[in-house]
């Protein structure tokens, strides 16, 4: 079960892949990004308004 955290409450580790709830910027709602000490980002992103749109995240487990 993918453990959500409320954006605001805890800060999120820096340069780890997470998993963004985000239903506003996209059609599924979810975005895998990272932190970078200030706000959300992956790199393909359009603008710079999707850190905004992030309300809540998961650290993103990848299999190895």
């Amino acid at each position: 079960m993918i453990e959500w955290i409320d954006v605001g409450d805890v800060t999120p580790p820096r340069n780890r892949t997470l998993l963004c709830y985000c239903p506003e910027w996209s059609e599924t709602g979810y975005q895998v990004a990272k932190w970078n000490g200030k706000e959300f980002y992956y790199a393909e992103q359009v603008n710079d308004m999707f850190s905004e749109t992030v309300e809540k995240w998961a650290i993103f487990f990848e299999a190895d």
